[in-house]
């Protein structure tokens, strides 16, 4: 589709350029063409009107860094998005950082029975759902690479889910958060709590590319 393109095209067919270069993009990601798939998004960063037209082909390139190993490239990327998109994080966090965050969540989730949660609306805000995207893509690779993040990163994904609904990523969120409430502050009741949203949210919107991001802090 993008040989049949016109000269000019990112100004003349700008929505149908967006579309084939991100598409052929994930196609060469899944190929593990990884260096034409560099190409591919660099002409979209360089030409897209906004960066919210970009945030489909970042994806992508967290995908690609996260599947050649390179994490800490793929760690910061998905930081860098996320701020973009109003989600900043210290360059250095420090562990009253975590404190706080833990507290401030584990207070919104106080009361809260796994049926209330599961009754919240869904997440439709396309900038809140690219958010728990991004905090989905790396919080596998926090986990392994960068653990001072992780406290940060698994409230936030939780809190966002509090704050603007329902969605496939939130399961991932819960399911991390599960494992540092048992895990790190010993709430064996709480992360069961935690395990058993994650696992429902799994099965309500039939999230199956997640099981593994889930089933690893549930299960492991």
């Amino acid at each position: 589709g993008i040989s049949c393109l016109e000269a000019g095209h990112w100004v003349y067919q700008y929505d149908l350029s967006l579309a084939l270069f991100n598409a052929s993009a994930e196609v060469q990601y899944c190929n593990g063409k990884f260096e034409k798939m560099e190409s591919l998004v660099n002409e979209v960063f360089d030409n897209a009107k906004s960066f919210d037209d970009k945030i489909r082909c970042y994806t992508s390139h967290v995908f690609a860094l996260g599947a050649q190993q390179r994490f800490q490239e793929a760690i910061d990327t998905g930081l860098y998005v996320l701020g973009q998109l109003g989600t900043r994080f210290p360059a250095r966090p420090r562990k009253i950082y975590s404190i706080v965050a833990v507290l401030k969540t584990k207070r919104m989730l106080r009361g809260k029975t796994a049926d209330d949660i599961l009754r919240l609306p869904l997440m439709t805000d396309p900038r809140k759902l690219a958010t728990v995207h991004i905090l989905n893509l790396i919080a596998l690779y926090v986990f392994f690479t960068r653990q001072a993040f992780m406290p940060l990163i698994t409230t936030h994904f939780v809190r966002t889910t509090l704050e603007s609904g329902l969605s496939g990523f939130g399961a991932s969120g819960f399911g991390y958060f599960a494992m540092l409430t048992c895990g790190v502050l010993g709430d064996i009741d709480g992360g069961y709590l935690y395990s058993k949203i994650a696992l429902r949210l799994l099965e309500k919107f039939h999230a199956k590319s997640y099981v593994a991001r889930v089933y690893t802090p549930v299960y492991g």
